[in-house]
């Protein structure tokens, strides 16, 4: 949200050219006209009198302060917040808009599930940027960015598994929940019969005309109740292929560790323990063929890359042409007024003022 100082009536400012005019007339030539007597000792009656005295010019510094306070008071300042809606807006020739949701249906291409393990292991080192995690977000991002048509959902798992995200096209959205995953320390587990249920869960009512799971895990299944060949019998019922992707090094790879508070203490070695048997079974179950292995984030960047080509949608171009509706963002303002502050602010001005006026040069207002 952008915010900048506005004034509804700028105008006002204009007087404030005024200010140098008001000063001369206080200080010459209100002064010139002001009379003088004669006497031999000016420099004692100054001396009692505070003359010289740099408070003397507290009261026309605040008359001063008080006259700008006021104009700008007049010209009503505010900050003004923009913010911005889409808008929707039917075109003339537009068809009911129940065809055109009934169409568009036909035409929605794929729903896909992207399942991420976050599971402790994750945070093994052998891909960049930082650890496996970050480098299945990453991947995953780019993926999100290539589709256009479809509609995409998130699964983490690790011990258990959460919906990050239903199916959706907001791509947007799907992006910052993705930005947010994190590895669960206190999670060693991996269950990937769990994540992939979760996933065919997500997927079992969709009426798209293909169904997708990408499953990137760096494990085995070592603790749930659901198998992962179970999970894939469920996925292969409601017509659900599952593209499994084994991420991580072989052997040994570098692990960080971190004490009570998560501060980060030393690596140590851990075994790269990837079950490829399994996920080719899931692979196989699905009609997918055989897992993928990534031993670098340009290996999972490739293999996901590969994905994301043999499931394009062959209707992209079609759904050009039953688009019935123009969106455009609407730029708003909310302001928040400033005047009462002010004025407060310039009744403050002039009573202290006033009081100073009285008690230094014994005047009467």
């Amino acid at each position: 949200m952008i915010s900048w100082l506005d004034f509804a009536h700028p105008a006002w400012l204009w007087a404030l050219l005024l200010v140098p005019a008001w000063l001369w007339f206080e200080l010459a030539w209100k002064r010139k006209r002001r009379p003088h007597l004669p006497h031999p000792r000016l420099d004692l009656l100054r001396a009692a009198s505070g003359g010289n005295s740099a408070w003397r010019w507290i009261p026309l510094a605040l008359r001063g302060a008080l006259l700008v306070l006021i104009i700008v008071t007049l010209a009503q300042p505010r900050l003004a917040h923009q913010r911005e809606r889409v808008v929707e807006e039917n075109l003339p020739d537009a068809e009911p808009e129940e065809d055109l949701l009934e169409k568009m249906e036909e035409l929605h291409g794929i729903d896909i599930i992207l399942a991420i393990d976050v599971s402790a292991s994750m945070r093994a080192v052998d891909l960049q940027p930082t650890n496996r995690l970050e480098a299945a977000k990453q991947v995953g991002l780019g993926f999100i960015a290539q589709r256009t048509s479809d509609r995409i959902g998130l699964v983490s798992f690790s011990s258990f598994a959460v919906t990050r995200c239903p199916l959706t096209s907001s791509y947007a959205i799907l992006e910052r929940l993705m930005n947010r995953i994190e590895i669960d320390p206190e999670r060693n587990g991996t269950s990937i019969g769990t994540g992939l249920a979760m996933s065919v869960a997500r997927l079992r009512n969709s009426q798209a005309q293909s169904k997708v799971v990408i499953l990137i895990t760096d494990g085995r299944n070592n603790t749930g109740e659901i198998q992962p060949e179970d999970a894939a019998r469920m996925a292969a019922l409601f017509d659900i292929k599952v593209y499994p992707v084994g991420v991580g090094r072989e052997g040994l790879v570098d692990y960080p560790l971190h004490d009570s508070r998560g501060r980060f203490i030393r690596y140590t070695k851990i075994n790269s323990d990837i079950d490829m048997q399994t996920l080719d079974a899931i692979a196989g179950i699905t009609g997918t063929g055989r897992a993928a292995r990534a031993q670098s984030t340009a290996e999972l960047a490739q293999i996901i890359e590969q994905i994301n080509r043999l499931e394009t949608s062959a209707i992209e171009e079609k759904k050009t042409e039953l688009v019935i509706k123009s969106a455009h963002t609407e730029v708003y303002y909310i302001y928040t007024e400033l005047f009462s502050w002010l004025l407060l602010a310039a009744v403050a001005l002039g009573l202290a003022e006033t009081a100073l006026r009285i008690l230094l040069r014994r005047e009467t207002p």
